[in-house]
């Protein structure tokens, strides 16, 4: 798992010159702190500018600066009438106005430009694994599609994600212009889908032939991306730079909860409350001290939290270890034997004050109640159920501080059908119909959505859903060898992309040398830091994506 070996140090009045920059800007500024400078392998401003002006401009987003915020009182949950309120209003952060609706835009829309001026330059390809709980698959899909020297292949768990959810991977695996994306059903929760992945990984000859990266949170790029909102978000409500905020945090496998402590050690005023469902390791770890084998997943409303061994525990750790990578492992080490770790105090101690971490979970009746509260209370505003996670913690967390209390949106509503009927007690085709106002700036992403709302079938070869459900070459099935299988829909994608490449090299520009020696006319990108960064955690890291 690659960390940063340092990060940039921000002054109040670094954070003071930043208060007012467009979204864009500001992300561009801060990963220039990372990727850009004298020294040697640093990467020419205008060359990052470019790549996320290409990621977050061009009409990508459907609000103007990719995120905006808005101010609700916080829910008042179902048996708390008599309980005071704990704060009069919190900020809802959405950072889910992207392609695919979920906040994974923000991140892998940057993080493909970066690889796709990599790889081409280097004259690379990389095959990508992809394992989602939900929103990971559909935005790396879209980020990815149609990219000439990266193939995708997607494991998601079947009958585990929304309707929405699925439909938009099913969309995009049967797009015309993407056939470099490959997707696979997986009877199994995301844990487990999570084994033949790190098991191809852990393959050093198959990785190397392959050219098996990731673009999970196991990715650094992505976790450097995500810092920006938070630096976004503190300085639109605190300009001046003198007052801590907290920051509620939906999470399940951590990396959003780690961004925020990477935005908090540049500098950040700020604390992090990290906000999860049934799935409660992590409340184990930051509240009791305790490092235990990971339980059975339990499916919740809020499908993308349904994550019974977050893989970036192990980067919490080693921030709040002040970087003993020789006790993570070891730590690792004991719940993979499954055995119990009980973290020693200062470790616990670092956590909540060096870290600023604090955590709670939800139970689904509770993420319903607070679903229907706010559609009740703020002039019929909806969230998604993990948002609604988040502002069920605020109902009754007191913070250290007085500062502003900001909830991360993490997906749309219109993403959770199901869910939304629950709480406001409605049927799935009226709450459809509230949501069309809920789509994307995407044209083909939006028609996913709003067809997967309305319950139709959405066109996948071969022969639609239900027969793509049934093709073995696209699904996992309980009691098959799940690793032998996934190797062979590795390496068809593998050769599929190898015979596009080909066909497509008999239409190339060829020019000989005064050696007489035939190339083909391509652009060199220089292999700059943050590049590095991007190409080490896709090609090569991610084989530590879980110790299990």
């Amino acid at each position: 798992m690659l960390l940063p070996e340092r990060l940039p140090a921000l002054r109040r009045g670094a954070l003071q010159a930043w208060a007012g920059l467009p979204y864009e800007r500001l992300c561009a500024e801060i990963l220039a702190l990372f990727a850009c400078g004298d020294g040697r392998g640093a990467l020419p401003r205008r060359e990052l500018d470019a790549a996320v002006s290409a990621a977050l401009g061009g009409g990508a987003f459907a609000v103007d600066g990719a995120v905006r915020m808005r101010p609700v009182a916080p829910p008042q949950l179902d048996g708390d009438a008599s309980t005071p309120r704990v704060h009069s209003t919190v900020h809802v952060l959405e950072l889910f106005h992207g392609p695919t609706a979920a906040f994974k835009d923000l991140g892998l829309q940057v993080l493909a430009r970066l690889l796709e001026m990599i790889l081409r330059g280097r004259q690379r390809h990389l095959t990508v694994l992809v394992g989602t709980s939900g929103d990971t698959g559909s935005a790396a899909m879209e980020a990815l599609a149609g990219l000439a020297n990266v193939d995708c292949v997607v494991l998601y768990p079947v009958g585990r994600t929304s309707r929405v959810q699925e439909s938009q991977m099913l969309a995009a695996a049967g797009r015309e212009d993407a056939a470099n994306l490959s997707l696979v059903a997986v009877e199994g929760t995301s844990d487990e889908l999570d084994v033949p992945i790190k098991a191809l990984f852990d393959d050093p000859e198959f990785r190397r032939v392959h050219d098996l990266g990731s673009v999970n949170s196991v990715n650094i790029v992505r976790l450097v991306v995500q810092t920006v909102h938070f630096f976004w978000a503190y300085l639109q409500l605190c300009p001046k730079a003198d007052t801590e905020a907290t920051f509620y945090i939906p999470t399940g496998a951590c990396g959003h909860l780690v961004a925020g402590v990477m935005a908090r050690r540049m500098g950040l005023p700020v604390r992090l409350q990290a906000c999860v469902n049934a799935n409660d390791c992590l409340v184990r770890l930051v509240e009791r001290g305790e490092i235990a084998p990971a339980a059975r997943t339990v499916p919740t409303v809020a499908p993308a939290m349904d994550i019974a061994s977050p893989y970036n525990l192990e980067r919490l750790l080693w921030y709040a270890c002040g970087g003993d990578g020789t006790a993570v492992a070891r730590w690792a080490a004991a719940q993979a034997a499954g055995g119990v770790t009980t973290l020693p105090a200062a470790v616990v101690g670092e956590l909540h004050d060096a870290l600023g971490v604090g955590a709670a979970s939800v139970r689904d009746p509770d993420a319903l109640s607070a679903m229907a509260y706010v559609a009740t209370h703020e002039r019929g505003y909806l969230v998604c159920p993990h948002t609604a996670v988040g502002l069920a913690v605020t109902a009754r967390h007191r913070p250290r501080n007085g500062g502003p209390r900001i909830v991360c949106a993490t997906a749309s509503p219109a993403k959770f059908v199901e869910a939304l009927a629950g709480a406001t007690d409605a049927t799935y085709t009226a709450t459809a119909a509230r949501l069309e106002g809920y789509g994307s700036a995407n044209e083909s992403a939006a028609a996913a959505l709003h067809n997967a709302q309305r319950g139709a079938e959405l066109p996948v070869p071969p022969g639609g859903v239900r027969r793509w459900l049934r093709n073995p070459a696209t699904r996992l099935c309980a009691g098959d060898d799940w690793e032998r299988v996934l190797r062979g829909i590795v390496s068809g994608a593998r050769s599929r992309s190898l015979a596009r490449k080909n066909k497509g090299n008999k239409g190339a520009v060829t020019a000989s040398s005064s050696k007489g020696r035939s190339t083909t006319r391509a652009g060199r990108s220089p292999m700059r830091a943050l590049a590095l960064l991007a190409a080490l955690a896709a090609a090569a890291v991610a084989a530590a994506r879980q110790r299990r």
